[in-house]
């Protein structure tokens, strides 16, 4: 693809991360618009969740009483985007960090790979104490999952990081029997993953200094 293209590619994928704006609005989506990797080379990717109070309300991360006790499951494809062939995969189970607070056993954690349909299905579950916000505040972010795609494309190849709902929904606190999916405003954000070949970069780079998900990470 021509340096153009890549380009444009990564300008629409930040134009398309800003959320709705009413009530509890959650945001379901990466910790930056751009990640740039070489063939063979691990990139380290953030699936982030946030929500943001409007309109006088409070935030369920500071109401809930046990905080958001379950995640997912959720989908995040990976494919390549045309014309590329070649983009990424995760090499195993073990690339796939989920925030330890939900345990790590086999009925509190979901981690299915899929590298042929470029997707893979996550979620986690506790049944104790969930992720919260100590403050009360406007917004609060929390990493959910840490994922460590292989570049397996060749110079000049791209893949669409997209998070998709799942049909079970997305976000449950201890307060609700259901998803926020069912009573919130959610948006699902995406990230260009690309290998960049020497006069594409800096145009790469440029587009992800625009920004999206500004934050202070919060676990």
């Amino acid at each position: 693809m021509r340096v153009s293209g890549l380009f444009l590619v990564a300008c629409l994928v930040l134009a398309g991360s800003s959320p709705a704006q009413a009530g509890l609005v959650y945001s379901l989506g990466f910790s930056d618009p751009l990640y740039i990797g070489q063939p063979g080379e691990k990139v380290t990717v953030d699936l982030i969740v946030r929500e943001t109070a409007t309109a006088g309300e409070q935030l369920k991360f500071f109401t809930s009483v046990s905080g958001l006790t379950a995640f997912g499951p959720m989908i995040i494809d990976f494919a390549p985007t045309a014309p590329s062939v070649g983009g990424v995969s995760i090499a195993s189970v073990a690339d796939v960090s989920i925030n330890p607070i939900y345990p790590d056993t086999v009925f509190n954690r979901i981690i299915n790979i899929d590298n042929g349909a470029h997707t893979l299905e996550i979620g986690g579950v506790t049944g104790a104490m969930g992720i919260k916000s100590a403050v009360d505040q406007s917004s609060f972010e929390a990493i959910l999952a840490t994922i460590q795609f292989t570049v397996t494309g060749n110079l000049g190849d791209m893949a669409l990081l997209k998070v998709n709902r799942h049909p079970l929904g997305n976000l449950f606190f201890d307060d609700e029997l259901d998803s926020t999916d069912k009573v919130a405003n959610t948006t699902y954000g995406s990230a260009l993953l690309a290998v960049p070949e020497p006069s594409s970069a800096v145009l790469l780079m440029l587009a992800g200094s625009l920004g999206f998900f500004r934050r202070a990470r919060q676990a």
